[in-house]
């Protein structure tokens, strides 16, 4: 980056507060830069820096990487036309329609980082309705080869009635556009044993299963714990191991790592 006068902090992200890392006391924050998803922790004084415009103090190594994830972008960035634009870009260029479904916001962990409200709610039936119909509609107004379904948090496990309802009626809409239809999960994996899994693939088209850690036991342990400060390391390896033990299920096995710190 030859010159930082050029480049300004992205519209797009979003930052936590302070915490203060228990390994080294060294106070830090996540940030999410939601133009390319990417998650990078800094320590406080770098994103002071960044927040404050003065991106000279900060390393020419960090500063290419923060680019590189379109947390700072050029300055005459007009940045929802951008992004617009890409949106449509890519929609127009894509043979399969992606949609995220969250089936419900409750979770079992009570994570000290997480931004989301849990809830006893699930997606309604008639929020699922109105979903399937805008489905319906999208295939109907392009030409999709395939209908993808992301499920995905707070804990979709706990909306499994949801995943159930909805996926007949989901398959039925891509039947009619004349479209493949598959499905993964983004899952916490307490509640992931064999029978849950065997009916996620076999009966739901999941064909991935994105199960997210934050470390070793007792990293994870101290992070992702119950809302009742229960451990879950040990079931959620339990079950990701007996799923990665299965021949007979054809589903792809992923585990979530957590973000690299990053300073100066």
């Amino acid at each position: 980056m030859n010159d930082p006068t050029a480049i300004k902090l992205s519209s797009y992200h979003v930052v936590t507060d302070t915490v203060v890392d228990e390994t080294d006391r060294r106070a830090r924050r996540v940030v999410f830069a939601t133009r390319t998803g990417a998650v990078r922790i800094l320590d406080a004084a770098t994103w002071t820096a960044l927040s404050g415009g003065e991106f000279t103090s900060l390393s020419h190594e960090l500063l290419l990487d923060l680019v590189d994830i379109e947390l700072l972008v050029p300055s005459a960035d007009q940045e929802l036309q951008t992004i617009l634009a890409r949106n449509a870009a890519a929609a127009a260029d894509s043979d399969t329609l992606y949609m995220v479904v969250q089936p419900t916001a409750h979770c079992q962990l009570g994570c000290g980082y997480c931004g989301q409200e849990h809830t006893s709610r699930r997606l309604s039936t008639k929020d699922q309705d109105l979903f399937i119909e805008r489905v319906r509609r999208t295939l109907a107004d392009a030409r999709f080869d395939r209908l993808h379904i992301c499920w995905f948090g707070a804990e979709p496990l706990s909306g499994l009635s949801v995943i159930r309802l909805m996926t007949p009626n989901l398959r039925a809409v891509a039947r009619e556009a004349d479209c493949a239809y598959q499905s993964h999960i983004v899952t916490n994996g307490l509640a992931l044993t064999d029978k849950v899994a065997t009916e996620l693939v076999n009966e739901h088209g999941i064909i991935k299963i994105e199960v997210t850690l934050d470390g070793i036991g007792g990293f994870h342990d101290g992070r992702r714990h119950q809302k009742n400060g229960a451990p879950t390391f040990a079931r959620i390896y339990r079950n990701v191991l007996g799923l990665a033990q299965r021949p007979d299920l054809d589903v792809r096995l992923t585990l979530g790592a957590p973000a690299v710190p990053v300073g100066r």
